[in-house]
């Protein structure tokens, strides 16, 4: 059985900050760039569970973070070439002093190290091509579109 997948990006509105976790992804094992690759904590869909539950729940497994509203951003096919699944991004609001600097759920084998950035230094690195996987682009594509927009939503003027 497919399952679609959920990608979340934490982002913490009043520090302009976001989070992205490295992984070891065996598929890059022969890149120019290496194995382990930036992206927003994700994870598959498990029957019967909403979208924004798979993304809080990665959240916690992924790097020990609990977060507050959830944007839905967008849906993409992952490789619709290959395979029907579909991932769903959100954006969430965190504080990110909180997160684990490692992390990773023991049980699913994961080998995570979370880091914090400034989002300008995210989008850097996503110009300067050094986010190469579509979980960590997709998102942080959008949150540049959409970055002014969500910061007035989320802490309106006093």
């Amino acid at each position: 059985m497919q399952r679609d997948a959920v990608a979340v990006l934490p982002y913490d509105p009043d520090r302009d900050r976001v989070l992205l976790v490295e992984q070891f992804r065996v598929g890059a094992l022969g890149s120019s760039g290496g194995a382990w690759l930036l992206e927003a904590p994700a994870g598959l869909i498990e029957p019967g569970e909403t979208v924004e539950a798979c993304a809080r729940r990665e959240l916690v497994e992924e790097c020990g973070l609990t977060v507050g509203r959830l944007e839905r951003a967008l849906v993409y096919h992952s490789s619709p070439g290959g395979t029907s699944e579909c991932v769903t991004v959100l954006v969430a609001e965190a504080e990110l002093e909180r997160a684990a600097e490692l992390s990773g759920a023991a049980s699913d084998d994961e080998d995570i190290r979370v880091h914090v950035l400034a989002v300008e230094d995210a989008f850097a690195l996503v110009r300067a091509g050094r986010i190469v996987a579509t979980t960590g682009l997709v998102p942080l594509l959008w949150l540049e579109l959409h970055r002014s927009r969500l910061r007035a939503t989320w802490r309106p003027a006093a």
